[in-house]
């Protein structure tokens, strides 16, 4: 058994229908939810079925303290002829008690493997709230979350300059843009530089911002749609351009632009 090579099957990350969200802490209206990412039990294993085989592990159930389930999965280990099990657990939930405490108890225990684990790295995610508790919309992964292989073609397609509307790319000379290269050439460039040496200072945004790659990535999702729209959107979190968009904000922006209705440059 390579374990380095278990180790890196276990930790690969899931497709994007292989995880589900739910709703976590609430701001006090309830108009807004933090998303928690979780990956299926049967993800899991599925997952557990490619590394070690239908055969090669197993899963066993404790009912602990009255109202929480205890979940060891069980992995068997060649080198020493033995099962090796690692534990976690679960409180019973609000809907069908103990089998979802079950469930929950079982995708514990699998990020215990490493499966699943690099949910826990993603930022904070909140969410537009429908009834008090349901989410308005499901947000999408950064890319570093998704599958190696879809990782690889998103960055061949940032790799080559999109064909788009000239109207989308004017849109990302801003006023804030104009406010940092003005402060950037004040510092950087004498007053004895020629035009032709200002042209070549490049400003630099705050790093809250969105980077050349995000907006590249952004104007290829927009390309076949109404621009308007675009824009309303991104109005509607509070920014005048694409720019000025903050990165804590992209991913749920581009899930917007990401339903609009694809358009023809005519009616675009």
């Amino acid at each position: 058994m390579d374990r380095n090579l278990v180790m890196k099957e276990l930790q690969k990350p899931f497709k994007e229908d292989e995880i589900e969200w739910r709703v976590g802490a609430t701001n006090k209206d309830k108009s807004m939810g933090l998303a928690l990412p979780y990956v299926t039990n049967k993800a899991i294993q599925n997952r557990l079925d490619e590394v070690f085989g239908v055969f090669g592990w197993k899963n066993e159930f404790k009912e602990w303290k009255g109202n929480s389930q205890l979940c060891g999965i069980s992995i068997w280990d060649e080198d020493k002829h033995e099962w090796l099990t690692k534990y976690d657990g679960a409180d019973d939930t609000n809907m069908e008690a103990t089998k979802g405490g079950l469930s929950d108890a079982m995708k514990r225990a699998a990020v215990q493997f490493g499966i699943g684990r690099y949910l826990y790295k993603l930022d904070p995610i909140w969410v537009p709230l429908k009834d008090e508790k349901y989410l308005e919309f499901i947000p999408q992964l950064p890319v570093w979350a998704l599958p190696y292989e879809e990782q690889e073609q998103i960055e061949r397609e940032l790799s080559v300059p999109p064909e788009i509307d000239e109207s989308i790319v004017n849109t990302r000379v801003s006023d804030i843009k104009a406010k940092y290269d003005n402060e950037n050439l004040d510092k950087k460039v004498n007053k004895e530089n020629t035009s032709e040496s200002m042209k070549e200072v490049k400003h630099e945004r705050p790093k809250n911002l969105v980077s050349d790659k995000q907006i590249n990535l952004f104007n290829i999702r927009a390309k076949n749609k109404s621009r308007k729209k675009v824009y309303e959107i991104v109005g509607k979190f509070g920014y005048t351009s694409i720019e000025t968009i903050e990165k804590k904000n992209f991913n749920n922006i581009l899930y917007y632009i990401d339903q609009l209705p694809v358009v023809t440059k005519a009616m675009a």
